[in-house]
């Protein structure tokens, strides 16, 4: 499955980079997905592809990273986290030291005070490129009034919160530190 995807899409300039495991280890399949992991990720440099692969960073049940014991599989770094801002910008340190660009693929959740005010400020100041899955709310799950975990846009087009869109069209990163 992963070689045939990958190469029917391996020169495509619309593949941005390869996530080849998004939640390894999930239901306490550790050591199958583990070994899965790595033969998916053998697989995946097999075909070739111009684009990167990943495999987002995972702390396992013992407390160790799989991203940092397995960094020679990935060549950027992705991740996700609904964590306080915090412990968000502790991941980004640890996960810097890999040398190697990252990604935080997931994280806005607004009941958990994660939003646009106080994250992107935090990835512009580290060089952290970021994504946000939900685009328009494609239910009435939330609510009027309620607040929405990750969507900008009702499904009538209008913002979540008109402010947030200004910080996203305003992102950009800050200079590193020479």
């Amino acid at each position: 499955y992963v070689t045939t995807v990958i190469n029917n899409f391996k020169d495509s300039d619309e593949v941005l980079y390869w996530d080849i495991f998004e939640v390894q280890g999930a239901d306490g399949l550790d050591d199958v997905t583990y070994e899965a992991l790595r033969q998916a990720i053998a697989a995946a440099r097999g075909v070739g592809a111009l684009q990167p692969v990943t495999v987002a960073s995972l702390t396992r049940p013992d407390g160790t990273d799989l991203m940092l014991d397995d960094a020679e599989g990935s060549d950027l770094v992705t991740f996700s986290s609904f964590d306080p801002p915090e412990v968000i910008e502790a991941k980004i340190k640890q996960l810097k030291q890999l040398g190697r660009p990252v990604i935080c693929t997931d994280w806005l959740n607004r009941a958990n005070d994660n939003n646009f005010e106080k994250l992107l400020p935090l990835f512009a100041a580290n060089q952290v490129g970021w994504f946000n899955r939900g685009l328009v709310r494609s239910d009435d799950k939330a609510g009027d009034g309620a607040v929405w975990q990750d969507h900008i846009f009702d499904m009538d087009g209008n913002p979540y919160n008109p402010s947030e869109i200004e910080l996203i069209r305003g992102f950009i990163f800050e200079k590193e530190m020479e």
